[in-house]
């Protein structure tokens, strides 16, 4: 069962979806916190994350960050931070809800949301329990490590002539997503192609992006999560969150934790098939296990 639902974060409106299992419970269920990564809309992905999680007994959140999807605000920002406080609002309004536990909480991030999941996590005590998947633990490392000297170079350039340009006039430069946001070449034949299916046209993304990204560094919190549980799930040839920021993640997380490795996957085919149904096994026995 799905039921809509609007909510405030930092004064601006929100877009999401509460998903419950059909089957009435004696009692108020735990809740999950479905946090996306950085083009995430609710009705991508979102729901099948949803349907597994209801189907193992979960109520849950899906939502539209700020500026994204069906929620208010100035669109296809990143805004890291801001994404953290909407996270906080989403996983507010999920226990408030009558059939959910507000003391049994936990939060799914992948991607680029699995950075929003740790940071919300370290931050927040009512987070009881987290699962992230494909993800990264370092914005600077991310950014730089898959470019050569030169390509770093050029990268702080653009971001220098926009982070001026953006104090002067408050609009930043866009350019195409591949061009800011690495990817190897076959995790962009994936999303060219996927795209393509749905007859979405290539998107364009802000370059302050890029400042965004180098100053937001999960790796600095992930610790405070502990002694609360945390899950990691990467992707062995992942050309987008390489699975050596999942890895640093773990080895920085305090017990319990747990890093699984999915053989011959990427990012983008991650989530269908048996690498999904793979990991939802895990993030379903370890919520079972801790929540």
């Amino acid at each position: 069962m799905k039921e809509p639902i609007t909510f405030y974060s930092e004064g601006t409106k929100l877009a999401g979806d509460i998903y419950l299992p059909d089957t009435p419970a004696d009692r108020p269920r735990p809740g999950l916190v479905l946090v996306g990564g950085y083009t995430y809309v609710k009705e991508v992905n979102g729901p099948a994350f949803a349907e597994a999680v209801i189907d193992a007994g979960y109520a849950a959140i899906a939502f539209d960050f700020k500026g994204w999807g069906s929620s208010e605000g100035p669109s296809n920002r990143l805004d890291p931070y801001g994404r953290v406080w909407d996270a906080h609002a989403a996983l507010t309004a999920l226990a408030a809800c009558d059939d959910v536990d507000a003391d049994r909480i936990g939060i799914i991030g992948w991607s680029y949301g699995g950075a929003t999941a740790t940071w919300l996590a370290a931050v927040d005590p009512r987070v009881r329990c987290v699962a992230n998947t494909i993800t990264l633990g370092n914005g600077r490392r991310w950014m730089e490590g898959v470019r050569s000297g030169e390509e770093v170079s050029a990268l702080h350039a653009r971001a220098d002539k926009d982070r001026i340009s953006r104090v002067q006039t408050g609009i930043s430069e866009t350019a195409p997503i591949p061009s800011i946001l690495h990817m190897s070449a076959s995790e962009s034949a994936i999303l060219d192609a996927a795209r393509e299916k749905e007859g979405v046209e290539p998107g364009q993304i802000p370059l302050e992006f890029i400042d965004e990204t180098l100053a937001f560094n999960p790796e600095w919190v992930v610790d405070k999560i502990a002694p609360r549980p945390v899950l990691f799930v990467a992707t062995e040839n992942d050309g987008v969150c390489p699975p050596e920021e999942s890895q640093i993640l773990y080895d920085l997380a305090g017990e319990p934790k747990k890093l699984v490795m999915i053989p011959d996957c990427g990012h983008f085919n991650f989530y269908s098939g048996a690498p999904f149904d793979q990991a939802m096994k895990e993030i379903i026995d370890w919520f079972d296990t801790h929540l």
